[in-house]
Order: structure tokens, then C-alpha cells, then sequence
């Protein structure tokens, strides 16, 4: 600031002899003198400069005048500093106390015109001489405001209040201050643990998280607990090991399942090759078969005059048995612990002939069915004879059919006919039996495939066919492929059963004058080879073959009985293996059911029913395993008396009233066929001759194959005896010693001798 000014500003009783001067000296000191910019006074608009304007000896900015500048502030009129608030009184106007350097004490009016300011304050002055307040004892005014008086204190402590406002010290990252310490600030709710906080894990400080439970372990990374997992390959030979690996990988055309197993693709109809695993090269095995006595089986079917029609289709769950049985033309469900025991449920049949122009409507021959649960598959032959005049009754058309049951084969219903054959039914010889259609096949199934091997005796060459479908197809219409050219590649089904197909390649054909049917296919797993079964009017026949294409030539290995005997001639033959009856399995014992039939075309003769015969098989050079040995056992009705000698382990109405002993199933050294025989309907007894020797009496079967002499040692006598009945009746029995009248029991013959029962 000017000296001028320092000397114009001094205390007041100087004042008097410098208002001498001031006139002179204000014209000097006007142009130092300004305000925000400009000359604070003025002569004229030019001392305050551009965009200013003088107006009674003030500059003002342009527009404005004294009336625009508030009191007490910059420019306002005053005659005394406090009249300018915090500003001072320079020549009537207020100008800031800043601008007056090193002025001296402001000069001030009046003491009642002072105005006092305590805004905010309970001590200390008040701006006008005064004070605002008074601090109690201990206190003291500090800025306006009454404190107490405080002595910081941070004793003992590295963090924390010094309890008069100020601060102890801070503690470093992950530490937190408690009572004046820092202590480690655990991790486990950082932000890095997640939402959820850390699980397990240490947590920073020498403890831990938490303690993951089980099979689990903590990942350090997450402070998780995650389960352990440990490397599984039990079972499986590709796929997840469980822990990030593999249990391995599958060859060439092989892909891994979800169980861990390779396995072909998902089945298609038309896949090249045939599809059943070869058994290997060399020559054919050679073989005998040997057969055991008939058992009757399915005994639930005996109405007179009712005999089964075809293969019998057997389906095992668990401890039961169903056995599917065509009688008079429908099908019959049995049911049962074994084949043996097994009825007929329910009594109604569940699958009939149909109507119009379905090729079922004469009958239905069932030849398979599979299924578990409440749902099942038949497949079986739609026959009928309505369709051309020069057909006999006993002459057929045949085609192979499918039906569903979803209640557990109570019911059959949606037939569809699935398979047809290549050639005509033969109408110029009315005295051959016209087979159209895939009649009196099998199916044999593979995890892949079913198979079904059919006759057809009206081909161009006739012989027994091959048609191929995908397990998983069902056995569906369209499915089927038929064998030609080395592959499934022909369709196997045409607009309707009487339209043929294209013509396949027969797998065995037929010689001169054969006519073979009802073939079963078997994986033989005591040869190596698989084994076909076909019969004729002349018995039954088997084939083998490495790959169950090429066959050898066919060996008899059955043939009928005397047809005067009245016994099996077989008709019909379904396999089974003797311990859980498993449908086309054969080792080196199997068990054939079979069924009754006069001339092989399958006539109803008096008695026919199902039969199950013990069958073994014996490789060349080898020597067979003898059959097993069965007791002759009498029993006895309790409310009829009447005697009944039998090899059955039961009879109904009937209780055991004599074990008599063991005789053979089959024959053996020195050995002769014992008959079952009836007389009149009600006298049963046995006989060693075919012709019963009885008049009136007629062959049941056999019951098995006894000493006609004691041959070796062991053995014992059995006597045949008789009761007199009224009316010229007798009731014939065994005794194991001769019958002398006494109590009416008359001699008749000694019937031969027989092994002492088993102890």
C-alpha cells in the first residue's frame, strides 16, 4: 500500500492536524487506491477505467449504483469500520480490511455502535470488547467453545483413541484393534472366501475355518470343502475313472456306454455281416444224443380230445415259469413253478383267432415271446385254410405275426404280420401242405439281435430261411431284413401276408422228398458250435455249425415210437436247459418239451399232451454220463381205494402208499421199456408189452426201463397183482412180493426187478 495511506489511517487524536493535508494528498493517492480491479474513488467515469462509471466520487461497475451495493459490504456508505461488518470505513466507503496494509489499529465510532458477534460461541471476545461467556472451573475456551481440559493418554496401547480425540497409532492390514492392541483379523469372511465365507482352511491367524466332514477335503484355493473323489474302474472297461481320467478306451466300431462297456452302435436293421460270434474253424464235432423217460408236463390241459399244436414258448422271472400253448387254435397261458407243475391262467385264452382277411383266422401257433414286467411280445404263426378251395382241413398257409399284451400276457392284442416268404403256396398238389409265410419258425435272441429261422417249403428252394431285426426294434413291422447275398439287406415284409417279399438265400436246403419244421436254434456251449433241431414224420434230426450259417449234414437223434403204442410221436419241440430252463441254451444235458402227433402234421390221437424228456449230448470218443435213475412209487386214493403205480413225484387225490424202488430213465445194459398203461379210463397199471396185453387197455407213455432178469446184483423182484372190482372190474398194482388171495389181492405176473430205493 502507499505510504500516503499509512500515513492517512492512524488513531484518532492524530487526526486533527492531518485533515490539513488531505485534500492535497487524495489526488496523489486516489489512482493507488482500488477495489476489486478498479479506483475505489473518482473525479470522473475516466479514473475508474473501462466498463466502470464514477457516481459521487465512487467508481460502480456500468448499470449499477450506491443503491446496488448491500450495507456493511465493498462500496456500501459507513462512517465507522464496524459500519462494514468485517470490511473497513475508507473515506464514507467500505473497503476490505486487506487492502490497508500495516494500518494500525481501525479507527471506530461510538461504543454503542458496536455490534457484538458470538454466533457459535459460548466464550472468548465478542468482537466489540466483550466476552461471549465464561468456562466452569477445569475448563477452558478454546476457538469460542468450552472444553475440558484434557491430557492424551496412550499407555500400553499401539492403536486406538488417546481419549482426548486423537490416535493411538493404526494397525497394519489384516490386523484389527482390540482394547488398545492389534490383534490378526481372521480370513474365514473375506471376500475371497466367497459369499458364504471360508468353509475349512487355515484362517490366517494359526486356527482354522472349519473341519470338513466325511469323504470331502478343503481346497485351499477356495476355502471350500469338496468331496474326495477316488479313481473307480470297478466293472468298466472305458469312461470317466471318476476322477478326471479314463478306465480306458474301446477298439475300432466299438463306443463306450453309460455302464462303462463298449458297444457296437445303436443298432441299425441293414449292418453288415451277420451278426452272431463265430465259434471258430475246423471240422464239425461229431456227436450222439440220448434221450430220458417223458415226464408229462403242463398238466393243467386236460380236457378230452385238446393236445398241443405247436412249439410251446416259455418266459422265466424270478421263481416262476409261463409257458405260451397252443390249443385248438388259440393260446393258453401257463403258469407255474417249473414246466411240470405249471396251469393254465387264466382259463379263457389270451390270444385267438381273427377274422376276414387276417392270416390268423383258422388258428395261432406261438413260437416265442419275451417281455418283462407287465409288458410281453408273442411272436407265432397266423394260419388259415379259408383262402382257396383246393386246401385240405389240414392244409395251412402260414405267416409270422407279433402281438402285444400290457397286463402280463392276460390279453394279446395289436397282431401285425411282420415277415412274409419268397415263394407261392403250392395249389397243383393239394396232397403237400401249403406253408406261405414264415410258419413254424424260431426266434433266437442275441444282446443285438433277434433272429428268426423259419421253413418255407414253397420257395423256389425250399429250406429253412433267416430274417433279422434290432433288439431294440422289438421285433416291429418293417424291422426285419431277410439273409441274401451274405447280408440282412431285403426287406422282409410286403403290403400284406399274402404279398411275397423279395427272395433271400435258404441257410440249409432241403433234400428230396424232406420236409423238416419247427427248427430250434441253440449256442452249444459243450461242442462249440451251435446246434439245429428240426423234426419230420420220421423223428427228430440236428445239425451243427461254427457260425450258424453253414451247416453239416443233419444226424437223426430221435425217432418215434411205435405208432401202436399210442405214444410221443413228435410234432413239436421247444429247448430248455435242466436247471433254470433257460430257452436256447444247451450244454451237454438240456431238456426238450415236446408234443404228441400221429402223422407229424400234428392230428389229435386219444391222450396227447406236452411232454418233458431229459436230453444228453455226447461229443465222439467220449463216454456218455449215465441218466440219473427215478423211483416207482404207488399211490393210493383215499376215498376210492383205487392203486395208482407211477414214476411222477406226485398224483393228484392221491398219497404215497408204496415206494417200491429205482428204475432207469433211459435204457441201459440188460435193460426193457416199462409202459405206462390205462384200461376202461380208471385201471392204471404197467406193462412191458406195447399192446398192454389187456383187453381194453391202451400206452400212456413210459414210465421207464426195467430188469426183465436179475442181471447184477441188487436188484429186486416186483410183482404185478390185482384187485376183483364188481362188474368184472380189476384195479391192477405192484407188490414186492408174490400175491397169494390174501385179502382179496390176486397174483398176476412178475413183472421184472428193479433197484432197491434210495435210503
Amino acid at each position: 500500500m502507499p505510504a500516503c495511506f499509512r500515513l492517512f489511517f492512524r488513531p484518532a487524536n492524530q487526526i486533527s492536524w492531518l485533515l490539513l493535508i488531505a485534500g492535497a494528498l487524495l489526488a496523489a493517492c486516489s489512482a493507488d487506491f482500488g477495489v476489486d480491479g478498479r479506483q475505489f474513488t473518482c473525479q470522473s467515469d475516466g479514473d475508474c477505467g473501462a466498463g466502470w462509471q464514477c457516481i459521487e466520487g465512487a467508481c460502480y461497475e456500468e448499470g449499477k449504483g450506491p443503491q446496488d451495493i448491500p450495507d456493511g459490504s465493498v462500496g456500501a456508505n459507513c462512517t465507522f469500520n464496524n459500519d462494514c461488518e468485517s470490511n473497513n470505513c475508507i473515506e464514507g466507503r467500505c473497503a476490505p480490511a486487506a487492502s490497508v496494509e500495516d494500518a494500525g489499529p481501525a479507527e471506530s465510532g461510538p461504543q454503542d455502535a458496536c455490534k457484538p458477534n458470538c454466533a457459535g460461541k459460548n466464550c472468548g471476545p465478542d468482537g466489540c470488547g466483550g466476552q461471549c461467556g465464561q468456562c466452569k472451573a477445569g475448563e477452558a475456551c478454546a476457538s469460542g467453545v468450552c472444553k475440558t481440559s484434557c491430557q492424551p493418554s496412550c499407555e500400553g496401547k499401539k492403536c486406538g483413541d488417546d481419549g482426548c480425540g486423537g490416535s493411538c497409532g493404526t494397525c497394519a492390514d489384516g490386523e484389527a484393534c482390540e482394547s488398545g492392541a492389534c490383534k490378526c483379523m481372521p480370513k474365514c469372511a473375506r471376500p475371497e472366501c466367497g459369499a458364504g465365507g471360508c468353509k475349512c482352511g487355515p484362517d490366517g491367524c494359526g486356527g482354522q475355518c472349519g473341519i470338513c466332514p466325511g469323504k470331502s477335503e478343503c481346497k485351499a484355493a477356495t476355502g471350500q470343502c469338496e468331496e474326495i473323489r477316488q479313481r473307480d474302474c470297478t466293472n468298466r472297461e472305458c469312461g470317466d475313472d471318476g476322477v478326471g481320467g479314463s478306465c480306458g478306451t474301446c477298439s475300432a466300431g466299438l463306443e463306450c456306454n453309460s455302464n462303462g462297456k463298449c458297444v457296437p452302435p445303436p443298432c441299425q436293421p441293414d449292418e453288415p455281416g451277420f451278426g452272431i460270434p463265430s465259434k471258430g474253424n475246423g471240422p464239425l464235432p461229431g456227436f450222439s444224443v440220448r434221450f430220458g423217460l417223458p415226464v408229462r408236463a403242463l398238466t393243467g390241459l386236460d380236457a378230452a380230445g385238446r393236445y398241443p399244436e405247436s412249439k410251446t414258448p416259455v418266459l422265466f422271472s424270478g421263481n416262476t415259469v409261463e409257458a405260451f400253448l397252443s390249443v385248438d387254435g388259440s393260446v393258453y397261458r401257463f403258469e407255474g413253478k417249473d414246466l411240470i407243475t405249471a396251469r393254465v391262467s387264466p382259463i379263457l385264452s389270451v390270444l385267438r383267432p381273427g377274422a376276414g382277411a387276417d392270416p390268423d383266422k383258422d388258428r395261432v401257433l406261438p413260437i416265442h415271446v419275451r417281455g418283462g414286467g407287465a409288458a410281453r411280445i408273442l411272436f407265432y404263426d397266423g394260419a388259415t385254410n379259408r383262402d382257396n378251395a383246393s386246401l385240405k382241413a389240414n392244409q395251412f398257409l402260414y405267416s409270422f405275426m407279433r402281438a402285444v399284451s400290457a397286463d402280463g400276457g392276460v390279453n394279446f392284442s395289436n397282431r401285425i404280420h411282420v415277415v412274409t416268404t419268397e415263394g407261392t403256396p403250392d395249389f397243383k398238389n393239394p396232397a403237400q401242405p401249403s406253408h406261405f409265410g414264415a410258419g413254424t419258425g424260431t426266434i433266437h435272441e442275441t444282446d443285438r439281435y433277434l433272429f428268426l429261422y423259419y421253413v418255407d417249403f414253397d420257395a423256389p428252394r425250399p429250406g429253412i430261411y433267416a430274417a433279422r431285426a434290432c433288439v431294440s426294434s422289438g421285433g416291429d413291422r418293417g424291422a426285419w431284413r431277410k439273409y441274401i447275398g451274405g447280408g440282412f439287406k431285403a426287406a422282409a415284409v410286403k403290403e400284406n401276408a399274402y404279398t411275397p417279399s423279395e427272395p433271400g438265400d435258404p441257410l440249409v436246403v432241403f433234400g428230396a422228398g424232406e420236409r423238416e419244421w419247427n427248427p430250434i436254434l441253440s449256442e452249444n456251449s459243450y461242442l462249440g458250435v451251435y446246434t439245429l433241431i428240426t423234426g419230420d414224420d420220421k423223428g427228430l434230426w440236428m445239425r451243427v455249425s461254427r457260425d450258424a450259417i453253414n451247416w453239416g449234414a443233419r444226424e437223426r437223434i430221435m425217432e418215434h415210437w411205435p405208432a401202436e403204442d399210442h405214444t410221443i410221436r413228435i410234432a413239436n419241440a421247444s429247448l430248455y436247459h435242466p436247471e433254470n430252463y433257460q430257452h436256447h441254451t444247451l450244454a451237454r444235458n438240456a431238456r426238450l418239451l415236446v408234443s404228441a402227433s400221429a402223422d407229424g402234421f400234428m392230428q389229435p390221437i386219444p391222450g396227447a399232451r406236452p411232454w418233458l424228456m431229459d436230453m444228453e449230448l455226447v461229443a465222439f470218443g467220449e463216454q456218455p454220463v449215465s441218466l440219473p435213475q427215478i423211483t416207482l412209487t404207488q399211490y393210493k386214493n383215499a376215498a376210492t381205494g383205487e392203486l395208482w403205480p407211477a414214476t411222477a413225484t406226485s398224483i393228484a387225490d392221491h398219497s404215497t402208499d408204496l415206494v417200491l424202488g429205482r428204475i432207469h430213465q433211459g435204457p441201459a445194459l440188460n435193460t426193457a421199456v416199462l409202459y405206462d398203461c390205462l384200461r376202461y379210463g380208471a385201471d392204471h397199471f404197467p406193462s412191458r408189452k406195447s399192446n398192454c396185453e389187456l383187453e381194453g387197455a391202451r400206452v400212456r407213455g413210459v414210465l421207464g426201463y426195467i430188469y426183465p432178469e436179475p442181471s447184477r446184483g441188487g436188484l429186486i423182484p416186483v410183482y404185478r397183482c390185482y384187485l376183483e372190482l364188481p362188474g368184472d372190474a380189476r384195479d391192477h398194482f405192484l407188490s414186492l412180493t408174490e400175491c397169494n388171495g390174501e385179502n382179496g389181492r390176486k397174483p398176476d405176473k412178475l413183472l421184472g426187478y428193479i433197484d432197491l430205493a434210495a435210503p
